[in-house]
């Protein structure tokens, strides 16, 4: 087993030509890790199984089973309304912790890619700008990944509690699997990276890390491939609690990409983590060229940890989904392919029956804050991004049989409806509402 582990994480590192990467696998009692590449590049010092990731959007998984679990002891409901915990958010708008927890909130969140949000902010700056944002989706009704709902959910189970949200997740969900995380600075034995287009390769690469406030979404600790194969086995031990991850709250759209190198969401969200094909469990992590996962494989009852150290998450969900295809005798044809090439995508399913004229126009939502829409003599244009500010973009070119996304970096999207019939599109799992009177004349 160790060697065949050893023998896909070796072949994912060259498929894919990031630095370095690990997977750490639980299996009938026994633990296995495998490493392949550099920890940073320039040296000659390999990923150890000390190496320490950032646990960035994993925290959302930990806090949300911890609040499951406060719920099934009776501590708190998952139906309790926000608005009546946090009533300097503003106007009620009808938000349950569990839509906190899902991702279906419907708000218009913090732009996470404003440095001023990440460290320069507190509670009642948050609170304020939350209040004066729209409501873009009724609450519970349509998925869409916003890191602020973890804020929220933090600051009311705190409110509730008198419990930071490091705290609460330290005490019963960490501890019990002795697991203690790390500062985000001390010495992890591995560096993060960046893909440089000047140069064609992965550089080291280091962001500003988000400011104490976000703890309860985006906290800067770290923690090994070891210990998060540990919290997720704890977690999953809990029957109540494992049941609830099994259970679909929301679906999400099945995507076109740009690559195969696109990465893949679940397929339902559950009340705390993602559930892909064949029932499989999981979270994922992404700060500044790092990203990790974790994934629980209810056929083979295998647990799997991976981490790469640069921005690469179609290398670490083929790295997760090869090694649970391998362990289940599944064929492999879960797992996203790695290479180069290009989809074709029929416009039914790129444009979800919505007509040229509706796709046109201005979106609003929170990761980037806007997204506009125009058509042009091949297609169609899309700039991410407000105007001012650095911005991406992107063509949707027309073919004779259908439409290519044609882009310098991987993209997933769909365009279909909202539950008020106004166009939306999803570009991975975040969501944009196209704002009216915004589609051209």
């Amino acid at each position: 087993m160790q060697h065949q582990i050893q023998q896909i994480v070796d072949a994912v590192h060259l498929e894919s030509g990031v630095p370095g990467l690990a997977a750490c696998v639980a299996l009938d009692g026994r633990r296995y890790f495998a490493a392949s590449g550099l920890a940073k590049i320039g040296t000659d010092i390999r990923i150890g199984r000390d190496a320490r990731f950032d646990l960035s959007c994993l925290m959302k998984f930990f806090l949300s089973a911890a609040i499951l679990k406060l719920a099934v002891q009776g501590k708190l409901d998952l139906h309790a309304d926000v608005a009546s915990l946090l009533p300097e958010l503003g106007t009620p708008r009808e938000i349950r912790l569990i839509h906190l927890m899902s991702h279906t909130s419907g708000c218009h969140g913090i732009d996470i890619t404003d440095m001023t949000a990440r460290w320069n902010s507190n509670w009642d700056g948050f609170a304020a700008r939350f209040g004066a944002g729209p409501q873009l989706f009724p609450p519970g009704s349509t998925f869409n990944y916003e890191h602020s709902e973890h804020v929220i959910l933090g600051q009311a189970t705190r409110r509730l509690l008198e419990r930071r949200a490091l705290e609460l997740v330290q005490d019963m969900i960490l501890a019990p699997a002795s697991v203690v995380l790390q500062t985000a600075g001390e010495e992890s034995g591995i560096c993060a990276h960046a893909f440089s287009r000047q140069k064609m390769a992965y550089v080291p690469a280091r962001l500003p890390p988000f400011g104490p406030f976000w703890e309860a979404s985006l906290p800067t600790k770290t923690i090994s491939l070891d210990e998060l194969i540990s919290a997720a086995s704890h977690i999953l031990a809990d029957k109540d609690i494992a049941d609830t991850l099994r259970a679909p709250v929301i679906g999400l759209p099945d995507l076109a990409r740009s690559a195969p190198r696109a990465e893949l969401p679940p397929r339902n969200f559950s009340a705390a983590c993602g559930i892909y094909e064949d029932g499989i469990l999981g979270h994922n992590g992404s700060m500044a060229g790092q990203t990790i996962a974790v994934r629980a494989d209810p056929q083979s009852g295998a647990i799997v940890g991976a981490g790469v150290n640069a921005y690469a998450p179609h290398a670490r969900d083929k790295l997760v989904r090869r090694i649970l295809d391998i362990l289940s005798g599944r064929d492999g044809t879960g797992a996203p392919p790695i290479g180069g090439g290009e989809f074709l995508h029929a416009p039914d399913f790129l444009f979800d029956g919505l007509s040229a004229e509706d796709v046109e126009g201005l979106y609003i939502g929170s990761y980037l804050g806007v997204v506009s829409v125009e058509r042009d003599t091949t297609g169609f244009r899309v700039t991410v991004g407000p105007p001012g500010a650095r911005q991406s973009g992107f063509g949707i070119l027309a073919e004779c049989q259908g439409y290519r996304i044609q882009s310098a970096m991987p993209v997933a999207l769909r365009f279909t409806r909202a539950p008020d019939r106004s166009p939306m599109l999803y570009l991975g799992v975040h969501a944009y509402k196209r704002q009216q009177g915004t589609k051209p004349t």
